[in-house]
């Protein structure tokens, strides 16, 4: 973002059009080269049971994400369910624990901001989001990459849909 406050004052202070009309495809494709989304869906998501566990908070993409999907008809929650423990005792002891949740997928997720997107000031992350299905321990979908939160979620609530 510094690199391009200080191409563009200099763009501004030179009268040479030649110089200027260079410097500004230069930074248009410094800012689109550095974006992209990747995703990878292993499974399709089962959409009569739209419930996932989500990351406590609601600040940058974790917030962004969030919303989009309460828009989006998901139910959230916070919290695992219970801890179980179940067996026999006596002679022969045998007790086996495990954990359990009360929704079928849960939302990991890994981001840094980086900087604004200069034409509407929406945050730049890099990301890594998992996607994980409590009832068969397997990942669902993977998104990672480095894009403006409003992409990264409307992408990411796509390929959920798809």
């Amino acid at each position: 973002m510094k690199t391009l406050i200080i191409l563009y004052q200099d763009v501004r202070k030179t009268k040479n059009l030649n110089m200027k009309i260079p410097a500004l495809l230069g930074a248009c494709l410094l800012l689109v080269g550095c974006s992209h989304v990747n995703i990878q869906t292993y499974q399709r998501i089962d959409h009569n049971d739209k419930s996932i566990t989500v990351p406590a908070g609601g600040a940058g993409l974790t917030g962004k994400i969030k919303r989009a999907l309460a828009t989006k008809g998901w139910r959230t929650s916070v919290a695992d369910g219970p801890t179980i423990t179940e067996g026999r005792t006596g002679e022969r002891t045998f007790l086996k624990t495990y954990d359990t949740s009360v929704t079928r997928y849960s939302l990991r997720t890994g981001w840094s901001q980086y900087d604004y997107r200069i034409w509407d000031f929406d945050p730049m992350y890099h990301f890594d989001i998992s996607v994980l299905d409590n009832k068969t321990g397997a990942e669902v979908l993977t998104a990672s990459g480095s894009h403006s939160g409003k992409v990264i979620a409307s992408r990411f609530i796509k390929a959920l849909e798809e």
